[in-house]
């Protein structure tokens, strides 16, 4: 047929799964959907990505579904840490993208328009920074912007570092250290 569908399964090679058929601890399909990104956050914790929806997963020996979030907008960038996962999304109804934030139990932390879809997304050290040659957003965990505008290099890519909104910016020039002013 013409229809999409993504399964997960979750295989456990140890005791657990002695019993179970091929090893087989849990499976999951997701009807009309890609899923192309699965990954584990932690230990325990894991985290399913399809193309319009995620799915956060405990447990190793039977995993089961903490929560699952269905968007109604596009996918279109995704990062994740530790701590968070942060996806653009882009507005069909309204123009524009979407700058979303999520916890690892599944629960929006913050939600704000961008002006752009940007070429990359990152979470590093509780920021999320979205960049796209010379233009730059810099967002905290909370969802302050703490900047968003364009340089006068071309960024290939940024990270915080030890101060008070310090950063690295490696460019296509070379390297600097900055610092956001007010």
């Amino acid at each position: 047929g013409t229809s999409t569908e993504s399964q997960v399964v979750y295989y456990h090679f140890g005791e657990a799964g002695e019993h179970a058929e091929e090893h087989k601890v849990a499976e999951m399909g997701f009807a009309g959907a890609v899923v192309p990104i699965t990954t584990f956050l932690d230990k325990e914790s894991s985290l399913l990505i399809s193309d319009s929806s995620f799915v956060l997963m405990k447990g190793l020996e039977k995993p089961e579904t903490i929560n699952e979030i269905i968007f109604d907008k596009q996918i279109c960038k995704v990062a994740y840490d530790e701590e968070m996962i942060a996806f653009v999304l882009k507005n069909q109804e309204q123009g524009g993208y979407e700058l979303c934030t999520y916890d690892l139990k599944g629960q929006e932390v913050f939600s704000t328009n961008v002006e752009k879809e940007y070429l990359n997304l990152k979470i590093s050290k509780g920021q999320i920074i979205l960049t796209d040659g010379s233009g730059c957003a810099i967002y905290n965990d909370l969802g302050i912007c703490k900047y968003a505008g364009n340089t006068e290099i071309q960024i290939l890519d940024i990270f915080p570092v030890s101060g008070l909104e310090k950063y690295n910016v490696i460019s296509t020039d070379g390297f600097q250290k900055i610092q956001l002013v007010k």
